[in-house]
């Protein structure tokens, strides 16, 4: 069940807070989780390599 089609917005922001969504990342060899709220769609480009300074 799709528990956003019942919810007003208010509602919805609501459990975004308090269920933030997280990514896996790796970054330089180190491992970890990020909150999606840093990321953006279509921010990442294919085959970029941040490991590049």
């Amino acid at each position: 069940m799709n528990e956003f089609t019942t919810l007003s917005e208010v509602q919805k922001e609501k459990v975004r807070q308090e269920r933030p969504r997280w990514c896996r990342i790796e970054y330089k060899g180190i491992n970890g989780w990020a909150a999606v709220r840093y990321f953006r769609e279509g921010s990442w480009e294919e085959g970029a390599n941040l490991d590049d300074d």
